[in-house]
């Protein structure tokens, strides 16, 4: 989580130390990271304060790995859809998981047969990570196994949305 912390029409305080600070006229805005600490001191002027004070945090969480990002799937666990196949469930999760930098989808094949799908993707600001194809996944599913479809953000700065059609081309239930 990232800290963003601002002190805005400083009268009557002078700033003794900080550091990491941006000072701008009357407005100092304090940056902070994880695992950061920041002391602000200020002086008294004349006995007379006033000031506004805003913080805003950010929660900037990204994986590195893909063992990462499924960890934080299976742990929190969003949204579980599982997949039907001409109107029967079958044995095949899928979790669907958004954070700030993306979203991604987790198969699971808790069953005892293999699973195939062809899944294509309509994204907007967001490019799928490890394929080759910008709109197709396959997914290959042995029993007991998992797969991720991970897509990241390509403006953080907007939303993202996606959507999907799938076709099953083997599956023995």
């Amino acid at each position: 989580m990232c800290i963003r912390d601002r002190y805005m029409g400083l009268e009557g305080l002078s700033l003794l130390s900080a550091k990491s600070i941006s000072p701008n006229g009357e407005q100092i805005t304090v940056v902070l990271n994880p695992g950061e600490r920041q002391t602000v001191l200020f002086s008294l002027n004349d006995g007379k304060v006033r000031y506004n004070n805003s913080a805003e945090y950010q929660l900037l969480r990204d994986f590195r790995t893909e063992a990462e990002l499924t960890e934080e799937i299976l742990r929190e666990r969003q949204q579980v859809i599982q997949r039907k196949f001409k109107g029967e469930v079958t044995p095949v999760f899928i979790y669907q998981h958004f954070y700030p930098n993306g979203a991604a989808l987790l198969y699971q094949n808790t069953g005892t047969q293999h699973y195939e799908e062809i899944n294509e993707f309509t994204l907007d600001n967001l490019k799928l990570q490890s394929t080759n194809d910008q709109n197709k996944v396959n997914i290959t599913l042995e029993p007991g196994g998992t797969q991720l479809i991970w897509m990241r953000k390509i403006d953080p700065g907007k939303t993202c949305e996606y959507s999907s059609t799938y076709v099953l081309s083997l599956i023995h239930i």
